[in-house]
């Protein structure tokens, strides 16, 4: 029997939110990565005369490569192994990159959220590019560590956004530290030494005033808008996810059918079924695209504002 094969970690509730609707469970295998040196697992046998791949469960139930009809790659982490060791990072790593020797001999079969295809689509370079083909307003955009072009940019915006490229966090006297949007004004960085300037590579941004924000959620041709009061709660003004989310005020938004036109075509060009937008709504009452995270969180909006986005997510699983 063909199966949706599930690929997330042991506490996820968006994956739970998922099957919970879908019709048929046994259509389902989950795997927790995390999990994949303790009840979990994979093996591959390759001879003369078969080549054979399987996953396996903590039932020792087996999906077979062959076997699987579609991909939902939600939020896998790399497996925790049961014994510390001096060989842990190995351990871990022969682990993690054996699933992924697997897995990629169902690279064609559908997926919702494959791994080199997202990566692709994370591209802040990829994603600006295709806004703008579109025909979307985009911030002005510096990704540089040369001294001269950031005082340049900064000199011609008197706020500036800087953003991060790819860290999510440092770690700080031993607490962790998330990286988030910091709004800062152009003298501050203007006031830097070049050395200061130029550590490392900068991903800088005008800054954007904003009415409020919009984060839309596109899942095959379903498109659910949901506006983001952020400019009305305390501490959420430049990074609504400082704050806890459910103290900002979010309700369900309708934006034209042109629009979401857009929004399905900017998938599509990336051969997407899922994405996460991310829009500022100016107070001239015009849209500023941000990004568009290809894997990106959605459950919250559920809760908050009733889009029946996991039901989507199950129907497209269910259909592919």
């Amino acid at each position: 029997m063909q199966k949706i094969l599930i690929l997330t970690n042991t506490v996820d509730p968006h994956t739970d939110a998922v099957i919970n609707q879908i019709q048929d469970k046994d259509s389902v295998f989950r795997i927790n990565t995390d999990e994949l040196l303790n009840e979990f697992g994979y093996d591959f046998f390759h001879d003369d005369k078969i080549s054979l791949g399987r996953l396996t469960n903590p039932l020792r139930e087996t999906l077979t490569l062959e076997d699987i009809r579609c991909i939902y790659y939600r939020r896998p982490e790399k497996p925790t192994p049961y014994v510390k060791s001096k060989m842990e990072k190995v351990i871990i790593e022969e682990a993690w990159h054996g699933l992924y020797h697997l897995l990629f001999k169902a690279y064609n079969n559908p997926w919702l959220g494959h791994p080199h295809r997202d990566k692709v689509a994370s591209s802040r370079v990829v994603q600006l590019m295709n806004a703008k083909k579109i025909g979307w307003k985009t911030p002005p955009t510096l990704i540089s560590r040369d001294a001269a072009q950031i005082r340049k940019f900064c000199t011609s915006h008197s706020d500036i956004a800087i953003k991060p490229l790819g860290e999510k966090g440092a770690t700080i006297d031993d607490l962790w530290v998330p990286y988030f949007t910091s709004r800062v004004r152009s003298e501050q960085i203007l006031k830097k030494t070049d050395k200061e300037i130029s550590a490392t590579y900068n991903y800088i941004q005008q800054y954007i005033p904003k009415q409020n924000e919009w984060r839309i959620t596109v899942i095959g041709e379903d498109v659910f808008p949901c506006i983001i009061h952020s400019q009305t709660t305390e501490g959420s003004q430049t990074d609504w996810r400082k704050v806890d989310f459910d103290s900002v005020h979010h309700e369900k938004g309708i934006i034209s059918e042109s629009f979401k036109t857009e929004l399905i075509q900017y998938l599509k060009s990336l051969n997407l079924p899922f994405g996460a937008f991310d829009f500022i709504l100016t107070p001239d009452n015009e849209f500023v695209f941000l990004e568009c995270n290809p894997n990106g969180q959605w459950l919250w909006i559920e809760e908050l504002t009733g889009h029946k986005i996991s039901k989507s997510i199950a129907k497209w699983l269910e259909t592919h």
